[in-house]
């Protein structure tokens, strides 16, 4: 049996143990629309609301300059993938441009992940059937 004087000291110990931090990986999924009982995101037109002029302005600066910092841009079934360097303002960028574009591209999906230790940071881009034709024409244009 132990004297009190360590049984004390060891109920203690915890206490002067730092404690153990594990670095894991974010998720910041972007759900601008509930579901919808009646189909969903897959009632929502496949078109964008901007008149032409502000189409061409809004390529020009937002969408094509996200595009240029983009390491890596990858086909998805149902959209893109685009992977960044977690430099600069990057990631607030990206939250300009997807607070931009739900305001015209309802049907759109934006899931960003950051990942731990300065990994790279990804924009996924998806939506209903025809999405990834929709965005791959934005991006050739």
């Amino acid at each position: 049996m132990l004297p009190m004087s360590q049984v004390g000291h060891r109920k203690c110990e915890h206490l002067l143990t730092p404690p153990t931090v594990r670095l894991r990986r974010v998720h910041l999924h972007v759900h601008l629309f509930p579901p919808r009982h009646n189909g969903g995101m897959g009632s929502l037109p496949i078109a964008c609301t901007l008149s032409p002029a502000a189409l061409k302005a809004r390529k020009a600066n937002l969408l094509n300059v996200l595009l240029r910092r983009a390491d890596e841009r990858r086909e998805l079934p149902d959209g893109y993938r685009l992977r960044f360097a977690p430099e600069g303002d990057i990631l607030s960028e990206i939250a300009r441009m997807v607070d931009a574009e739900r305001q015209c591209c309802r049907f759109l999906r934006f899931a960003v992940t950051v990942e731990p230790d300065d990994g790279p940071i990804t924009l996924d881009l998806t939506g209903p059937a025809a999405t990834r034709e929709f965005l791959a024409a934005m991006f050739e244009s």
